[in-house]
Parts: C-alpha cells; sequence; structure tokens
C-alpha cells in the first residue's frame, strides 16, 4: 500500500480503499497524462459561468450553458489543446473550469483550500501526485458533509456533492462503490 494512501486515509478518518476509489473512478488512478502533464478536464459550461458567457458566440465549443452540452465535443479533444485555446481567452477563467489531477478537483475550489489564486492552484496540482493528494485531503476536510458521507461510504451522497447534480448520469456512485469493494472496502 502507498504510505501516502495510508497518510490520507489516516486524515480522513476512512480506509485506504475510500481513497484509492476515488481515485480510480476520478482520473483512472494516475494524477499525470502520458505526457508527464498533470491529467485536466475542462468543462465548457464552467468556462462558460467564469466567463458570464462572453464567448460563447464567438468560441461555442469552449463556452456554453450546461443545458446544451454541444455532445460534449470538448471531452472528445486533446484536453490540453481545448484548456490552451481557453487560456488564450481566458487564462484564470480557464484554469477554474478543469478539474486537476489524480482526484479531478475543480480549480474554482482554490479558495476553499487556501491558495490564493487559480494559477498557485495549478502550479501545486502540477508538482506531484503527493500534493494532489494533500490537495485532495484538505478539499474533503474543508465540506464536512461530504467528508461525512465520505465515512459513512454513502457513495451516492459523497459523489452528489463531489461531482454535482449530475453525478448519477455519470454513474459516479455505482463506480465509486465496486471500485471501493475491488480495492477491499467493507
Amino acid at each position: 500500500m502507498s504510505p501516502d494512501y495510508n497518510l490520507a486515509a489516516s486524515l480522513l478518518g476512512v480506509t485506504v480503499a475510500h481513497v484509492k476509489a476515488v481515485a480510480e473512478v476520478e482520473s483512472a488512478g494516475s494524477g499525470f497524462d502520458s505526457q508527464g502533464r498533470v491529467k485536466i478536464l475542462f468543462e465548457p459550461h464552467l468556462f462558460h459561468a467564469e466567463t458570464k458567457g462572453k464567448f460563447a458566440r464567438s468560441y461555442p465549443l469552449l463556452s456554453h450553458p450546461y443545458e446544451l452540452q454541444k455532445n460534449r465535443m470538448s471531452y472528445q479533444r486533446n484536453q490540453y489543446q481545448v484548456f490552451d485555446a481557453a487560456c488564450a481567452l481566458d487564462r484564470r477563467a480557464a484554469i477554474c473550469a478543469c478539474s486537476w489531477g489524480r482526484f479531478q478537483i475543480l480549480g474554482s475550489h482554490h479558495k476553499t483550500l487556501g491558495i490564493g489564486t487559480a494559477l498557485e492552484f495549478a502550479e501545486q496540482m502540477a508538482m506531484s501526485e503527493h500534493q494532489q493528494l494533500i490537495l485532495f485531503v484538505a478539499f474533503i476536510r474543508a465540506n464536512p458533509s461530504m467528508w461525512a458521507a465520505l465515512q459513512r461510504s454513502d457513495w451516492a451522497e459523497f459523489a452528489r456533492r463531489y461531482n454535482g447534480p449530475g453525478y448519477a448520469v455519470n454513474a459516479y456512485d455505482v463506480k465509486m462503490k465496486a471500485a471501493f469493494l475491488r480495492h477491499g472496502g467493507k
């Protein structure tokens, strides 16, 4: 077992299986892509919200309301290509609109984590998987209801709070429970 997972589990009052389940479902268990870059997932609806729709007409694949989803076309593309295009428009908003690292924490949560700017958050996520794990622990601890749901192994409630109201469409709760059991959870 990874000592980092043991530390995170201890700090959160959960088992290593809990931590591994979230990591597996959120990022297929790795915080970096095949090119050594921190894993990201750009969310056009969040970029749209961060920029108040300023780029919706001129860049509809980068900025659109959640309801439209544009067939989630940005998900089918190289994430850094999409991210770089959004950064050219508004770097802070682009960072905030991405989920980052092994635990896919949104850049918009940087203040919750006590990190002054979105750029500082991105820099910390790019440091190491250990740093991503530290930020994951801080994120969970900053959200008492989410933390309690994780401790109870209430995967539906945890996924709703962690992934948002669309968690069920993506079966995050079902996937996390299965990963938890696969990693020895009971």
